[in-house]
């Protein structure tokens, strides 16, 4: 179930957990916000426990530069940043890996932020969109690999191979409505009932239903960027127009 406090909410990490496991768990803190929990330590003496900084990020890193904790364990592949919209190369990187969809590229001497939008792994291209809210950054559709339920699947989507459940695929986004549909065999397509920016292969696609966290699937690809719809919708009626 989801806890009263919805920033500090763990079942996004919790939902690859089987049920074996869970069932034996006990989560004391689930109706108790975090400040009211720090209340409660500092009233009994754990004044440090209560005071000390929160971890951020990927915490075993520390406050080393993320690329360069990469470079110790992968090599360099050096290639293009490549405007999606001109063609265009725009900057080089040291390689795709140290990359992620939506991420600020922070490229200088040009006259807005780019921010990738897809990768070319065989050309060692990244494609960068100019803005944050660049249409080729944003999805509406996301195919995953066999989902785990914690408990069972949905009835609906047994008897009907689809149904309407709640998404979340990063911690701090709000829950969003979407939809399922059964694809060979475990599998799902997820459809989005409003895009959703900077979603990229393996994130965990979450799924809730009346304040329960269903399981979760991991990403295997999304669908067309907005972007990608937009340009075939101006070829679709270009050529209505020839």
């Amino acid at each position: 179930m989801l806890p009263l406090d919805q920033w500090k909410d763990q079942t996004l990490f919790l939902s690859q957990i089987p049920q074996r496991a869970l069932q034996k768990s006990v989560f004391p803190l689930g109706d108790i916000l975090k400040k009211d929990v720090k209340k409660i330590a500092e009233s009994i003496g754990l004044d440090r426990i209560a005071k000390k900084k929160e971890s951020m990020g990927i915490c075993f890193i520390g406050k080393r530069n993320f690329q360069s904790f990469v470079e110790q364990y992968i090599e360099q592949k050096p290639g293009n940043f490549v405007d999606v919209e001109t063609g265009e190369i725009v900057g080089a990187h040291k390689g795709a890996h140290y990359w992620t969809i939506g991420q600020r590229t922070h490229l200088s001497g040009l006259d807005k932020a780019y921010f990738v939008s897809s990768f070319d792994i065989t050309s060692k291209t990244v494609y960068v969109a100019k803005g944050t809210d660049h249409p080729a950054l944003f999805f509406e559709t996301l195919f995953t690999e066999p989902v785990h339920w914690i408990h069972r699947p949905p009835r609906d989507l047994i008897q009907n191979q689809m149904c309407d459940v709640g998404f979340r695929y990063q911690h701090v986004h709000p829950i969003s409505p979407c939809t399922l549909t059964l694809s060979g065999g475990n599998s799902l397509i997820v459809s989005l009932a409003q895009p959703m920016r900077s979603i990229a292969a393996g994130q965990y696609a979450v799924f809730y239903k009346d304040n329960e966290c269903l399981g979760s699937a991991r990403i295997l690809r999304t669908g067309p960027s907005l972007y990608v719809l937009n340009c075939k919708d101006r070829v679709k009626i270009a050529k209505g127009f020839s």
